[in-house]
């Protein structure tokens, strides 16, 4: 997602996300619990946002999301990081949602994405949901995404050829927001 996001004012984040301002004290609301009244999320308190919403081990995949949501590498996330992560995984924009798919893969934000990574975020995916490791093996789901995705063979996925890849298999823009199913 690149770069720190200066303070944004309620109002101009309101507008540039069409949020509702019950859906901005929702999220507000939400922050202030994990963070304990603080002005930043933790790692740690970031995982309590996805800790107890799913059957599995959530710290894995939290971490990643935590990754892409600290925007300015300060170790933690103001409620401006929030609020644009969470809309931007949510947002109607189809490349915003392949922005923070990419930064979700692409874990050592190098600029491209390796099998490493995408086997890595599966697995991730996987202790979410609590998921055996006989129902989704991420080694040949990670091996066959990247055989479909990696249309020049040089063994990793630019964000161009991912880009291209989610307008082919959109479902690959779920991993960013997973549906528990309540």
């Amino acid at each position: 997602m690149g770069g720190k996001p200066s303070t944004i004012p309620k109002k101009e984040l309101q507008e540039r996300f069409h949020l509702t301002n019950q859906q901005y004290e929702d999220l507000k609301q939400i922050f202030k619990e994990n963070s304990k009244g603080k002005s930043e999320l933790s790692k740690k308190e970031f995982r309590r946002v996805y800790s107890g919403r799913f059957p599995g081990n959530a710290t894995k995949f939290a971490d990643k999301m935590f990754d892409c949501f600290d925007t300015d590498g300060s170790g933690t996330v103001d409620f401006t990081e929030f609020v644009i992560g969470i809309c931007m995984m949510d947002s109607d924009k189809v490349e915003d949602k392949i922005n923070i798919a990419f930064s979700l893969f692409d874990s050592d934000k190098s600029g491209s994405i390796d099998r490493v990574e995408v086997r890595d975020l599966l697995r991730a995916y996987n202790d979410l949901f609590g998921s055996s490791a006989n129902e989704i093996n991420p080694q040949t789901v990670a091996n066959q995404l990247f055989d479909a995705m990696d249309r020049n063979n040089d063994d990793v996925i630019s964000k161009e050829e991912f880009t291209s890849a989610v307008h082919k298999i959109p479902e690959l823009l779920n991993l960013i927001r997973p549906d528990p199913g309540d």
